[in-house]
């Protein structure tokens, strides 16, 4: 189950689908500065940091992503998708540069 919730005009929401992790919340950003400060306020186990997510000081797991994100892996080709999914699977923190520049050159 997943619900939405706004703070300070950004969505956060929380998913609760995720068996290892009984609650999860997830902040769209729309610039690498905002990935940047939240990250930068919530990260507290690096160990735990993958595919954009992070675990806080409480042990709650949080993905900092780009709103783009959605958007590229919905209406991308799938040589896009692959791409872009390739190029995420390697971060800890999300890159905006880079996942568009992985979605940019699967353009055709």
């Amino acid at each position: 189950m997943e619900k939405d919730k706004r703070r300070n005009g950004k969505r956060i929401s929380e998913d609760k689908t995720r068996p290892w992790h009984p609650v999860s919340l997830v902040i769209e950003c729309d610039t690498q500065e905002e990935i940047d400060y939240y990250w930068g306020k919530l990260s507290y186990v690096p160990e735990a940091e993958q595919c954009g997510w992070l675990q806080d000081k409480y042990g709650l797991s949080w993905q900092v992503v780009s709103a783009d994100l959605s958007r590229m892996l919905i209406n991308g080709t799938p040589e896009q998708r692959k791409s872009v999914t390739e190029k995420y699977m390697d971060m800890k923190k999300f890159n905006i540069k880079e996942i568009k520049d992985a979605f940019d050159k699967k353009r055709i």
